[in-house]
């Protein structure tokens, strides 16, 4: 952080003493904050939505765009739909057993499997995975995936030159989120031969493009390995939230995996707030330091009323976003209640660009606007 606040703490007018309870009658609570929820912030209360703009124009808007129209159904490699320096979200639909083997030169990364299951075969052993599984591959590492069912989908981000690993939890202690007794490890490699024919492809990729290296032998014939450095696996089922009963904590503490410039979160099934004077929706507030994905992947997503499943929405920084006005207006049936949805945040500290070459119904044009009665 550049810096602190200038001044304690200050209030004027009709404010709430506290964030996010009591929000006075008829206004709408925004928070413009820092730092991803951590720095220096303010709490500003309007008459009206502060989502409720008229029309909207120019380079940085809300986006909502379909993976699996954008993916389609005849590719086996993953194509990125977000990127920025530090990171890229893609989507990759894989409809057969790879023949070759990958190795990713150009950062760790993270393949969440959206529908399927199946093996990954690397070095250090293979790992099954199905749907709502996190795999961790180590940036270097030779892998492979071979499916056991008709096909798969997933969701990855790639680290741009980055690592990725999981985030403090200070004096929450080590357990609470996620066990470390919940990740999945590799288990000694029992699948057939990872090549064709006598001839097995490695192909290395990174920023330059694929180097192709070609062995008359299996490269992951391996006896053995030691070290604190692998793949690994996480469900979402077996995240254990960190919630408040009369409190609505911000996504930050959702975290589930950080990376050089870049945050990992994870909303699974959750009590909303059950307190009277307690919002229950996510307060509305305006990206100032980082760029905001959601990728939707199951259940009832309590505070939009447009997205479904396999949507991947972009909230560039300095523009309001929050809940439909709808929603915020019904939020107090839901004390109480469980919120049912699974979904993955990638706060980016340096703006996202969307790819240019969307195809036809890729995209819901009319997203930027939903929030307008």
């Amino acid at each position: 952080m550049a810096g602190s606040p200038l001044y304690p703490p200050q209030r004027r007018g009709d404010a709430s003493k506290q964030a996010h309870v009591s929000v006075p009658k008829n206004t709408y609570e925004e928070e413009l904050g820092t730092e991803g929820f951590d720095g220096p912030a303010s709490h500003i209360y309007h008459k009206n939505p502060p989502t409720g703009w008229r029309k909207i124009s120019g380079p940085k808007q809300p986006r909502c765009l379909y993976l699996d129209t954008f993916v389609g159904s005849d590719s086996d490699v993953e194509k990125t739909l977000m990127y920025n320096d530090e990171v890229l979200l893609s989507g990759w639909h894989l409809s057969e057993n790879m023949t070759y083997l990958r190795r990713n030169a150009l950062g760790d990364r993270l393949i969440f499997t959206h529908r399927g299951e199946g093996v990954l075969i690397s070095e250090f052993g293979s790992l099954k995975f199905s749907e709502g599984d996190y795999l961790f591959l180590p940036r270097g590492a030779t892998y492979q995936m071979q499916l056991t069912s008709e096909d798969a989908f997933f969701y990855v981000i790639d680290g741009i030159e980055s690592h990725i690993g999981l985030p403090e939890r200070g004096l929450l202690g080590k357990h609470a989120h996620a066990d470390p007794g919940v990740y999945r490890l590799p288990e000694e490699n029992t699948e057939g031969s990872h090549g064709k024919g006598k001839e097995w492809v490695v192909r290395v990729e990174d920023a330059d493009g694929v180097t192709e290296l070609t062995y008359e032998f299996d490269p992951v014939d391996v006896t053995g390995w030691k070290g604190d450095l692998f793949p690994y696996a996480l469900n979402w089922r077996d995240i254990r939230p960190i919630i408040s009963h009369n409190y609505h904590l911000p996504p930050s503490v959702h975290a589930t995996f950080v990376g050089e410039g870049f945050y990992v979160i994870s909303f699974v099934p959750r009590p909303h707030e059950s307190t009277e004077d307690a919002q229950k929706v996510p307060f509305y507030h305006r990206n100032i330091d980082y760029d905001e994905t959601i990728f939707y992947h199951a259940g009832n997503f309590f505070s939009r009323s447009t997205v479904r499943e396999g949507m991947l929405t972009l909230h560039p920084r300095g523009l309001h976003h929050g809940p439909h006005p709808k929603k915020y207006r019904e939020q107090d049936k839901l004390a109480g209640k469980m919120a049912q949805e699974v979904a993955i945040m990638v706060d980016t500290r340096r703006p996202l660009k969307v790819v240019s070459d969307l195809p036809e119904g890729a995209e819901d044009t009319g997203y930027a606007m939903s929030w307008k009665e």
